[in-house]
């Protein structure tokens, strides 16, 4: 069985906001997840969709795979890139 990937780098969203959306829809039908995060009031819900809507077209377009069939396997956030700033004195 083939997987589809889709992967966001540096998004600039802080990972414990990110994962409430990813948790809601963490092994849906993926169309479904589409539909409920367009609606979500979460700013990073967007960023999830996205994500989701490029493993959907990667699944279709790669593998031939038929987008009802289907679902979200795996969905990890992971901590991204740290901005460092300081005041110059």
């Amino acid at each position: 069985m083939e997987e589809a990937k889709a992967i966001a780098k540096n998004v600039g969203v802080s990972q414990k906001k990110t994962m409430i959306p990813a948790d809601v829809v963490r092994g849906m039908n993926a169309l479904e997840a589409v539909a409920i995060l367009k609606y979500m009031q979460k700013g990073s819900a967007l960023h999830v969709k996205k994500v989701i809507d490029s493993a959907i077209a990667n699944a279709v377009r790669n593998y031939g795979m038929k987008k009802e069939s289907l679902f979200i396997y795996e969905i990890r956030v992971d901590k991204g890139v740290v901005s460092r700033r300081f005041k110059p004195k």
